[in-house]
């Protein structure tokens, strides 16, 4: 009986883990650059003038790390790859292909100004002709530039993805 119940509490926690969303965020306006699974792990890149922060949480846990000042590492030796064990190059690149297409952008904002009024204005029409509700391009004449993305994705579309 206890067995049952390690196996479907185990069960339970793979299930968890296959189903629960990826969420990749960027906001240049809020500087806002984070991946984070929901209930389990956040990791967001701090940036500043002389520094740049990468700061982790997992199971209540927290990390910061800052990769200008990590020192040197020992390098590990690599092992050899036998002939047998290479995957050729365009199956890796449609593997990672039907990868990437699991991906969804739920939110896209791309406001630019190109600081030259007339290709503003060329522009303004293709970015009216491209804006959907969930992916807008604006163009604006104030001399602001922001990006938002909102990418969601979860364990078992890449895994499915990928074995396919």
């Amino acid at each position: 009986m206890i067995i049952y119940s390690i196996l479907i509490v185990l069960a339970a926690a793979f299930t968890f883990l296959l189903l629960t969303p990826i969420v990749i965020e960027f906001d240049s306006e809020q500087n806002l650059y984070e991946v984070r699974v929901a209930g389990i792990v956040r990791m967001r890149i701090v940036f500043g003038e002389q520094f740049i922060l990468i700061k982790m949480r997992a199971f209540g846990f927290e990390k910061t790390l800052n990769p200008l000042q990590l020192g040197s590492r020992k390098i590990r030796k690599e092992k050899q790859i036998n002939k047998t064990d290479r995957i050729s190059f365009q199956k890796a690149m449609h593997k990672g292909m039907a990868v990437i297409r699991t991906f969804d952008v739920r939110y896209l904002l791309i406001n630019i100004d190109t600081d030259d009024y007339a290709m503003n204005g060329l522009l303004y029409p293709f970015a009216v002709l491209v804006s959907k509700p969930n992916r807008q391009f604006q163009i604006n004449f104030q001399g602001r530039v922001e990006v938002k993305v909102k990418i969601v994705n979860n364990l078992s579309r890449m895994f499915l993805a990928f074995i396919r």
